[in-house]
C-alpha cells in the first residue's frame, strides 16, 4: 500500500512539474531544435550533386 502511494505521488509531482510554462516551453524548444537539426544532417547528404533523378533514364 506504501509503494502505491508514494508512486502516485511521485507521478503528481512529475505532471506538476511538467505542467510549469517555463518547463514546457524548455522541452518543446529542445524537441524542435532536435527535430531541425536531424532534417539538416539528412539534407546533407544529399550534396548539389547527390541523388539523381530516378526517370532520367527514361
Amino acid at each position: 500500500m506504501v509503494v502505491v502511494y508514494l508512486f502516485c505521488q511521485g507521478v503528481f509531482m512529475m505532471k506538476t512539474f511538467f505542467a510549469r510554462p517555463g518547463v514546457r516551453f524548455v522541452l518543446k524548444t529542445l524537441f524542435y531544435a532536435v527535430v531541425l537539426l536531424t532534417l539538416v544532417y539528412l539534407y546533407s547528404y544529399r550534396g548539389v550533386a547527390g541523388g539523381h533523378f530516378i526517370y532520367n533514364e527514361f
